[in-house]
């Protein structure tokens, strides 16, 4: 009983962290920052099926407008690592 218990918090704390994470990409692409330019996605998808079943969105570019800051960019990369995240002259 106490084996089944801790399966399933340490189970319900991975997909608590999972859900979080898509939450905070999805925002990011809904919501698009001043200087976020153009996303695309690709075939070549690799997340997790948890992610995907989560509602996760596979990015393959991002490219951001050139006022894009140093803090944005290392923000869009930290949150779409698949993604090549750059500027681009508009």
């Amino acid at each position: 009983m106490i084996v089944v218990t801790l399966f399933c918090v340490v189970a319900g704390g991975y997909v608590v962290h999972e859900r979080n994470i898509v939450r905070e990409r999805r925002a990011a692409i809904e919501v698009p920052a001043k200087a976020l330019r153009a996303i695309s996605g690709g075939a070549a998808d690799k997340r997790a099926w948890i992610r995907r079943w989560l509602g996760d969105i596979y990015l393959k570019d991002v490219q951001m407008r050139a006022n894009a800051t140093d803090e944005e960019l290392a923000h869009f990369r930290a949150l779409f690592p698949e993604a090549s995240v750059y500027r681009i002259d508009d």
